[in-house]
């Protein structure tokens, strides 16, 4: 990792799994929103951090159970937005808006392939 991780920092892994970073009696680990403590190995699996939640959305991801298509970083402060295929139902997300996340990887790892 090229610059420090800190405690309480957001980190997503490279499965997917997005948390905060902790420190916990000598463990390293990410805990989800239900509790759950994840090791990992701080070189090989955090793919991004960040004090901001916001940072490691990805397009393809679900933020409030809508996927996100487009991430503006040239605005202050940075969006990522749910376009709407019908265009009147746009949504713009800012990092206070952020309820919930489930990454792209999540919903690869639980999908169910029809055909082959």
């Amino acid at each position: 990792m090229e610059n420090e991780i800190k405690v309480g920092e957001y980190v997503r892994l490279d499965d997917g799994t997005v948390g905060k970073y902790q420190i916990n009696k000598n463990w390293i680990n990410v805990v989800e929103t239900n509790d759950k403590y994840i090791g990992f190995d701080i070189e090989r699996d955090i793919v991004k951090h960040s004090p901001n939640l916001i940072d490691l959305i990805e397009v393809g991801d679900y933020v409030n159970g809508e996927i996100i298509d487009q991430i503006q970083n040239d605005r202050n402060p940075k969006l990522i937005w749910h376009l709407s295929s019908y265009g009147d139902d746009d949504m713009a997300f800012k990092n206070e808006d952020i309820e919930t996340v489930v990454t792209k990887e999540m919903m690869e790892s639980i999908s169910y392939k029809v055909k082959e």
